[in-house]
């Protein structure tokens, strides 16, 4: 039998958190951004209950919980990322009556390591499989990536709407409302990106022209995009269709990871993911000499600090993919 004392703690958690869910949704925040802290304040609410007794907290109580969470150990990111969110909720708690505006809380500083990249033996490595054993989707998504430093998110979201292309180049439209930090803007790739893009977009267009050949193939007929277009499709070659309105690729982002490892695996890259593509994308236009703040613009971030972080070298000098790869 729950304890009385227990029971009306967890009632009044569920009953804060849901109303700081609807503070959040009224901000029109990113989902993934939400949900981040909405488990953050979850677990700093079940810590204040069971050390403080009190749902009532202070920023003392936030720099408590910090400490606590250097102590676990947890990484500096981690820690920082959680009071970040506290100090978020703590400028609507305070507001709404329900914290006190007592103390003071700083972040943990440390100095940012590299992310993970491609290095130029794999990137190369990469660029083979890809033209050895990828479907035309699959070659178009990685490209995406590797050539345009999309995220994963955005790539599974993309249109052909969303693509211009040109003689020597492609551009495509990110827009706001599926972007992460719903940061719009448009990016341009190179020859070999265009070229991944524009074979999948024919791809597309000639399955709507001719039904009836995905049978022939196991790995076309799992491509659901591909498929949606061979059962609407009834154009002829005079009257192509406007497929402006169709997902490109056409999978989630779960699918598109998987895709991404398993030609990683082909390539010799263990532990391949979409992430890694996109900062090799920006380490590779910052060794051409790019200025920083045109890769933080085509990589849509908000912060330039963030992009630092992103194109740090892993070593002395920039043993990256060359931008005549992408």
């Amino acid at each position: 039998m729950v304890a009385p004392q227990t029971e009306n703690a967890s009632l009044a958690i569920i009953e804060l958190t849901s109303n700081w869910n609807q503070h959040l949704l009224e901000l029109d925040l990113a989902p993934r951004t939400v949900k981040f802290y909405l488990s953050d304040l979850a677990r700093f609410l079940a810590w204040l209950q069971a050390t403080v007794g009190d749902l009532h907290p202070t920023y003392t109580d936030i720099a408590i919980y910090r400490d606590h969470l250097l102590s676990l150990p947890k990484s500096t990111a981690t820690v920082n990322r959680a009071v970040a969110s506290m100090r978020v909720y703590m400028e609507w708690a305070v507001k709404a009556g329900v914290a006190k505006d007592i103390g003071r809380v700083k972040s943990v500083r440390s100095v940012a390591s590299p992310r993970p990249s491609l290095t130029r033996a794999e990137g190369i490595r990469l660029v083979h499989a890809l033209g050895r054993y990828a479907t035309l989707r699959d070659r178009a998504l990685v490209m995406l990536m590797l050539g345009l430093g999309l995220r994963a998110s955005e790539v599974a979201q993309l249109t052909v709407g969303d693509i211009d292309i040109g003689p020597r180049h492609i551009d495509v439209q990110v827009r706001a409302e599926r972007a992460k930090g719903r940061v719009s803007r448009k990016v341009r790739g190179l020859v070999n990106t265009r070229d991944a893009v524009m074979d999948r977009i024919g791809e597309l267009e000639a399955a709507w022209i001719s039904p009836g050949g995905l049978q022939k193939d196991r790995r076309a007929s799992r491509d659901k995009t591909l498929a949606l277009c061979e059962r609407l499709g009834r154009a002829d070659e005079a009257h192509l269709p406007d497929l402006s309105g169709v997902r490109l690729i056409g999978v989630n982002e779960a699918a598109l990871a998987e895709v991404v490892r398993g030609l990683g695996g082909l390539a010799g890259v263990k532990g391949l993911h979409p992430h890694m593509l996109r900062r090799t994308y920006g380490q590779a236009l910052r060794a051409s000499g790019r200025p920083i703040e045109v890769v933080a613009r085509n990589l849509g971030h908000r912060s330039i600090n963030t992009t630092v972080i992103y194109t740090m070298p892993q070593g002395e000098d920039w043993d990256v993919l060359g931008v005549e790869y992408l």
